[in-house]
């Protein structure tokens, strides 16, 4: 086989000090690595750059890639840790009255077009980085009652505040057969004309309310 001489020469983290020569065998370098070590490695693999170390390098990454495992399983850990808090039942029962038709308050929230964003739907840390953990007592309230689950509409509030966040409802039956007599309006339309909230409206139209009698 053709001896190869590469001594003095960098390859990587190597450094070719010596040339080591066997019949019928590759040429051999013995390489003294940044990290302090000497080590002899195939010299067609330095020049090909298949070994470019003494084995630090690939020790390294399998060091970085076991931090970064480790810290994404701390967060899964962190997540996991709070599934039994208020915080995150809080944050469930929210997803579950916009997309789960069969949970019993849909049709006050998902029926009627009322949703969560993207962001806090996909991920309880998104949300825990907003709105931070619920403070004792207090309960998620949309500032608007007719807008979406989103940081610019969400607070934590006492259900006393809460209350008084609600709008009275002043329908009537009259209100009932007006509203239905204007297929075409909006409900937000509606909502404004008859200072209702578009909650109601939408319970009327569908004729979960104000039914008229059979």
């Amino acid at each position: 086989m053709k001896r190869i001489d590469i001594t003095g020469q960098t390859f990587g983290s190597l450094t070719a000090l010596s040339m080591i020569y066997e019949p019928g065998k590759d040429s051999l370098a013995r390489c003294s690595c940044v990290c302090g070590c000497d080590v002899i490695v195939i010299a067609y693999n330095l020049r090909s750059g298949n070994t470019s170390s003494c084995g630090c390098l690939a020790r390294k990454m399998a060091s970085e890639r076991g931090k970064r495992l480790g810290a994404i399983q701390g967060k899964k850990n962190a997540t996991h840790g709070m599934s039994n808090t208020a915080t995150y039942a809080k944050w469930i029962d929210a997803r579950k009255r916009c997309f789960r038709e069969k949970d019993a308050h849909f049709a006050y929230y998902g029926g009627r077009g009322i949703t969560m964003c993207h962001t806090w739907a996909k991920s309880f840390e998104a949300f825990l980085a907003d709105m931070g953990v619920a403070p004792d007592g207090l309960t998620l309230e949309r500032i608007n009652v007719d807008g979406h689950y989103e940081p610019s509409n969400c607070r934590w509030a006492s259900k006393l505040e809460q209350a008084r966040n609600k709008r009275r409802v002043k329908a009537s039956m009259e209100t009932a057969r007006a509203i239905r007599a204007k297929p075409q309006a909006s409900v937000r339309e509606l909502a404004q004309e008859f200072d209702l909230s578009e909650g109601v409206v939408w319970h009327i139209r569908n004729g979960a309310t104000w039914k008229e009698a059979a």
